[in-house]
């Protein structure tokens, strides 16, 4: 699948099955991985359906086989015939004729089907079969907010009244049209409506947690929102090395799944493992880096996030953060002396390393609002090469990799006209003398 181009590959029996978009049956952009299908072409269908029964066949232990279309948006088929359903439609159309199928092959797996991108509106005419209780629901809300919870009643701006034309759509950016998608869905299921959230955190918005996100507080209220809603569990996607600068977000996930309590002072017990006897130091650190995180309100979606943060804060605030993480520096070192095994040496170790993130970070953002880019840019590439440098000693808990895919943005982002600062930031926490 990859990223190399594949258009050559096509041949012009396999070209004819694929989506016209734009008057042409072409790989969008050259992949096949998001490249849709001509669906009203039951050839197509099957083709598309065959290699799911027999992986099925080949793999009985699977219990729940994820049957995804393109992961692309606005792509799909343009024909005549096509525009006779909407997308959602077609995919029903797949299910209702897969799962029978699958029951057949495999009577214990299930198939998961999701909401997502083209498929956010449900289907208009083609309903799931009742008997199609093999399906399992994934309501997956890629342009959603992190800023506030799930469920939050007033995080951006309702759906339109209508569907939008083909190839027309749009995520909504905040929380409240990704919940209107999840209601549309929901009397639709088949069976018991099983379902269940596939969500971000740990993806790219993961790198600015505690710069613009703070994680630990948001996913226990994420996933009471998600039980209310009535999903049934939670699939993070995103990096498995995200244990960084804490292991705190992962260990509210699992204990909120497990319906165990995520409170201060499960916090704070989570604190003295770690960090063993100067472990208020560490807390004191963190408590302090989440009082002077922004937080934006994206007018251009959450996905626009790392190259505009910095557009949220203040010179003043800037500042006075930069100068608070380099007094840092030497309170965590001290406290780290007092670490008794490797376990709390490690953990000292990450959130050293954090501070020296999180420092450049900010760094960038005063520099912005002093009105030196060029030497914001410069910082940025430093940044850069301190992670790169840095990996080796890191990796096995935060993901380097992502990081860069979101760092090696701002150089380019900082040399492109400079854009006035959108809100002021909330006041400082008190200083201390």
């Amino acid at each position: 699948m990859g990223g190399a181009n594949q258009e050559d590959e096509l041949t012009e029996e396999t070209r004819r099955l694929i989506a016209q978009v734009g008057g042409k049956r072409e790989l969008w952009h050259g992949r096949g991985v998001v490249t849709e299908l001509c669906n009203s072409k039951p050839e197509a269908r099957e083709r598309f359906i065959r290699p799911i029964l027999e992986y099925a066949e080949r793999h009985p232990e699977v219990d729940a086989l994820h049957v995804w279309l393109s992961d692309g948006s606005n792509n799909t088929c343009e024909c005549e015939d096509c525009r006779r359903l909407t997308h959602s439609d077609w995919y029903a159309t797949i299910l209702n004729d897969l799962s029978p199928r699958l029951r057949q092959i495999s009577p214990n797996m299930r198939v998961v089907f999701l909401c997502y991108l083209n498929t956010l509106w449900p289907p208009e005419e083609v309903r799931l079969a009742p008997g199609c209780d093999n399906l399992v629901f994934m309501f997956a809300p890629s342009g959603r907010c992190y800023q506030h919870r799930l469920g939050a009643p007033d995080c951006g701006q309702p759906l339109p009244p209508e569907r939008p034309p083909v190839n027309q759509v749009t995520m909504p950016q905040g929380n409240v049209g990704n919940m209107a998608f999840l209601q549309r869905w929901r009397p639709l299921l088949p069976g018991d409506g099983d379902s269940f959230l596939f969500d971000y955190h740990f993806c790219w918005d993961w790198v600015l947690d505690h710069i613009i996100y703070d994680f630990a507080e948001l996913l226990p209220g994420d996933l009471e929102d998600a039980a209310a809603l009535g999903l049934g569990g939670m699939m993070c996607c995103g990096t498995q090395r995200c244990f960084y600068p804490l292991s705190l977000p992962m260990l509210r996930v699992a204990r909120s799944l497990a319906g165990r309590p995520c409170d201060e002072e499960q916090e704070r017990e989570y604190f003295r493992i770690a960090m063993g006897a100067e472990w208020e130091r560490a807390w004191d650190f963190i408590q302090g880096v989440d009082e002077r995180r922004v937080h934006p309100e994206w007018k251009q979606g959450r996905w626009e996030a790392p190259r505009l943060w910095w557009e949220w804060t203040t010179a003043e605030h800037a500042a006075a953060t930069v100068a608070w993480l380099d007094q840092q520096k030497a309170v965590l070192e001290e406290a780290g002396q007092s670490a008794e095994n490797d376990r709390e040496r490690q953990a000292w170790a990450l959130l050293q390393h954090f501070r020296e993130f999180a420092g450049f970070a900010w760094r960038v953002a005063d520099a912005v609002h002093r009105g030196e880019r060029d030497s914001a840019r410069q910082i940025a590439e430093e940044m850069v090469v301190f992670l790169l440098r840095t990996e080796p000693e890191v990796h096995r808990f935060a993901d380097t990799g992502l990081q860069l895919s979101v760092v090696k943005r701002w150089p380019e982002v900082l040399a492109e006209e400079q854009v006035e600062p959108a809100v002021e930031t909330p006041p400082l926490p008190p200083q201390e003398a």
